[in-house]
């Protein structure tokens, strides 16, 4: 890769292209790798049921490429309050910070894509309920989901849809259907709100604006206290936006982002809390993902100028990708199950012809499901923003 000296950590407020590219890029990337590891377990059996043979290199990697969905949602959440927070802080500096503007492109990012994103959960559902029962997914007996989906597919009526709607799950309600991953979504959202009330108070430079500030952490408490965890990672998005004195070798901040990976891997959980995974490793692998990017920011990589619009394409999809891949995972692997007569899919496949076969299938056809679904819905979030914003 070929740096731009002049450009080195220059504190520049917008990013160049190499910075979008990069952006992008840990966007799709990350969605990819939760999708294909959460398809690697319901189709898969664990690394330790596999037979000799197929332990081999190969299988190995893939195995060890596919464990990190988890470390690809604090990736989301630090990249995430780099692209929110930061730039609304800039605004925040120079007085222009809109709190009804800033509500209505939330909202918009939001619900334009979620709303049907929870529809078509529960149509995917009814679907593998009713016609794709084989594989064991919607009734319990599947031992790969047991976890995930304890007791088979439920919470799928209209209230569990409204506490959804309202970002409940999962601490206050449980997550509709067979969408597991619907979890950070509703952190997500509280941490809007929370900045938002921050930003309004910090522009407003009034006296009371800590005890705002306090209010609104006490209001993210009250959600939960892994709330707490999880913002303070978002947080160091915004650091890598606003803050320049990042240590400035891009070699140590790859290797910490790499070292933390590794730790994560065998990272103890920080608390057993239902439907929430956290781990102490969360923060330093967000802490290093942020200098990382603090850096990226900051440089400019011929290699990265010259791929954006390819990566741009990809990380168009990415949400749609992530709110809609667990339902539709569970329906495509029951359907390629039910047509290859595949009946041991209840206890597990290795990766062998036919494991391999459905797994790619099945990966290829909830990507491009993600791609048509965001351009239906995700793509008009700009004419929804633009529309609300003129009525209100």
């Amino acid at each position: 890769m070929s740096s731009a000296p002049d450009q080195a950590l220059a504190p520049v407020t917008a990013l160049d292209a190499s910075g979008r590219s990069f952006v992008a890029f840990a966007r799709w990337a990350s969605a990819l790798i939760v999708m294909l590891s959460h398809l690697r377990g319901v189709t898969f059996v664990g690394w330790g049921e596999l037979p000799p043979a197929l332990q081999n290199p190969g299988v190995r990697a893939f195995y060890a490429a596919t464990a990190f969905y988890h470390e690809a949602v604090v990736v989301f959440f630090v990249l995430s309050g780099f692209l929110i927070a930061g730039p609304n802080l800039d605004r925040v500096k120079i007085h222009s910070f809109s709190p009804k503007s800033y509500g209505v492109d939330r909202f918009t990012r939001i619900y334009v894509t979620a709303f049907p994103a929870l529809l078509l959960t529960l149509a995917a559902d009814w679907i593998g309920r009713n016609l794709l029962p084989g594989a064991g997914f919607y009734d319990g007996t599947n031992g790969l989901v047991a976890e995930r989906v304890a007791g088979g597919v439920q919470h799928d009526t209209l209230l569990d849809l409204v506490r959804n709607l309202l970002m409940l799950q999962p601490v206050h309600a449980p997550m509709l259907g067979a969408n597991p991953p619907l979890w950070s979504l509703s952190y997500e959202v509280w941490f809007y709100v929370w900045f938002g009330i921050i930003a309004y108070a910090l522009q407003a430079k009034r006296r009371s604006a800590p005890l705002v500030i306090a209010l609104a952490t006490l209001g993210l408490l009250l959600f939960h206290w892994t709330a707490l965890f999880y913002v303070a990672i978002w947080c160091f998005g915004a650091l890598a936006y606003q803050w320049s004195g990042w240590p400035r070798s891009i070699t140590l901040a790859l290797l910490a982002v790499s070292l933390c990976f590794a730790l994560s891997l065998s990272g103890r959980a920080a608390a057993a809390v239902p439907n929430v995974p956290l781990k102490w490793s969360d923060l330093p692998l967000g802490l290093a993902f942020a200098w990382l990017l603090a850096l990226m920011k900051r440089r400019s990589y011929r290699v990265w100028m010259n791929s954006e619009r390819f990566h741009q394409a990809l990380s168009n999809f990415s949400y749609s990708l992530y709110v809609i891949h667990y339902p539709l995972l569970l329906c495509f692997v029951s359907l390629f199950a039910t047509l290859g007569h595949v009946m041991q899919i209840k206890r597990g496949l290795v990766p062998d012809a036919t494991g391999v076969t459905i797994y790619a299938l099945t990966a290829a056809s909830t990507f491009l499901s993600a791609f048509i679904f965001s351009r239906i819905f995700e793509a008009r979030t700009g004419a929804a923003r633009r529309w609300l914003k003129s009525r209100i």
